[in-house]
């Protein structure tokens, strides 16, 4: 995969736009999925992680913040 992504990169650098662009980012693609040996399953999976990893930290600071705002008294209706 990488000597394929790099030949398609040095092909797409004799080429003109928006030719040369398109090899250029394909080459690309394949010369980094074999550097870091992944697929594109492995890439949507890490994603997904992350985004879960963020919603649950989101949801764990609330939780927190409104166990301190009970702490000091900040919770209950707000007078007007």
């Amino acid at each position: 995969m990488g000597l394929a992504g790099t030949g398609l990169c040095a092909f797409g650098l004799t080429r003109e736009f928006p030719t040369s662009c398109i090899l250029g980012t394909l080459g690309l693609a394949l010369v980094t999925e074999s550097i870091i040996n992944a697929d594109i399953d492995d890439v949507t999976r890490v994603s997904r992680q992350a985004a879960e990893m963020a919603t649950d930290a989101a949801h764990a600071t609330a939780d927190t913040a409104r166990n301190m705002a009970e702490r000091v008294g900040l919770t209950g209706n707000a007078r007007g």
